[in-house]
C-alpha cells in the first residue's frame, strides 16, 4: 500500500501535459529591406523590427505553455510595413481584406519542428508591398 501511495504522485507528475512551444517568424521574401512597426493603444506592446530582404527572423521570444500558446496579433491596432527610407508600403488592420498578417489560420504556415515545438511563419513577398 505504501508503494502505491508513493508512486501515485510520481505518476501524476509524469502524466501531465508537456509544455508546447511556439515560435513566430516573419520571412521577408521581397526585394526590399523592411521595417515592421507594431502599433498598439497600450504603448508597452509597441515594437519595431528590421528585416533584410530574403531573410527570416523570429519575432520576440519562443513562448511555451501547458497546452500550447496561440499566435495572436489582436493586441495591435495596426501593423506598418516600411522600406529603408521610411515610406509606408502597406498597413495591416484587423479588418484588412485579402492577405492579412492578423489572419493566422489562412496566411501563416505552421511547421512542427519537434514533438512539442511549432514554428508559425508569415511570408512577405513583392506582391504584398507593391501597389
Amino acid at each position: 500500500m505504501r508503494k502505491i501511495l508513493f508512486l501515485m504522485p510520481l505518476y501524476l507528475i509524469l502524466s501531465c501535459d508537456p509544455q508546447i512551444c511556439s515560435e513566430e517568424r516573419i520571412a521577408n521574401n521581397s526585394k526590399k529591406d523592411l521595417k515592421i512597426t507594431f502599433v498598439s493603444s497600450d504603448t508597452l506592446f509597441n515594437n519595431q523590427i528590421f528585416i533584410e530582404k530574403n531573410s527570416t527572423i523570429t519575432i520576440g521570444k519562443i513562448e511555451c505553455s501547458l497546452g500550447g500558446v496561440a499566435v495572436n496579433y489582436s493586441v495591435y491596432d495596426s501593423i506598418y510595413l516600411r522600406n529603408s527610407i521610411n515610406e509606408i508600403l502597406k498597413v495591416y488592420k484587423k479588418n484588412t481584406t485579402g492577405k492579412n498578417i492578423y489572419n493566422i489560420d489562412d496566411y501563416w504556415s505552421v511547421r512542427k519542428t519537434s514533438k512539442n515545438h511549432f514554428e508559425y511563419t508569415y511570408e512577405i513577398t513583392n506582391e504584398d508591398i507593391e501597389e
